[in-house]
């Protein structure tokens, strides 16, 4: 597990979501959709595997991932954390958190917009389509749970007082 404070708001802004546009017909260009108010800063936010696809989650956000086998109004957890953040600071896993779980609540199954198929043989009078559409799930997370281990506070003090050690060197040496 590696705490970092430094490139935390870099990372941050390379994570954050599209908003949730389309970029073209019957594309959804980002999995995570914006809801009303969530512009402000996040007090927590965690970036949980689900299937195969990685979503940077946020209390309240509303989510369209693959299809569970969950009933509606049923309330799941995701235990594959990736990284959870927060104003201050980051934790990142090696591959993954233990002490983390995102929990959520299915709100509807849905089918996606329909992929069509198209089959053309030219001069043989030989056409049709199909379509498929895929079965979705929408949830919307409720919270981010993490428990920091024993010795995280005291790793954060050793590596502000390393930054400090350095910030006043560079002070030294940029006024000789």
């Amino acid at each position: 597990m590696l705490l970092a404070s430094a490139g935390a708001q870099a990372l941050r802004r390379a994570l954050s979501p599209c908003a949730g546009f389309l970029c073209g017909p019957r594309v959804f260009c980002a999995p995570v959709m914006i809801t009303p108010g969530a512009f402000v800063p996040p007090d927590k936010f965690a970036v949980v595997e689900i299937g195969c696809r990685q979503f940077k989650l946020v209390p309240g956000d509303t989510v369209i991932i693959d299809s569970l086998d969950v009933e509606i109004g049923e309330t799941i957890s995701f235990d594959k954390v990736l990284m959870v953040g927060h104003r201050d600071w980051t934790v990142l896993g090696r591959p993954v958190i233990e002490n983390a779980r995102v929990t959520a609540w299915v709100q509807q199954h849905i089918l996606s917009p329909k992929y069509m198929q198209m089959k053309y043989r030219r001069r043989k009078n030989i056409q049709g389509s199909k379509g498929f559409r895929h079965p979705r799930t929408i949830v919307r997370v409720a919270q981010i749970f993490f428990q920091p281990p024993d010795d995280a506070l005291k790793l954060v003090e050793e590596e502000k007082a390393r930054y400090e050690a350095h910030c006043e060197t560079v002070d030294k040496n940029s006024r000789a």
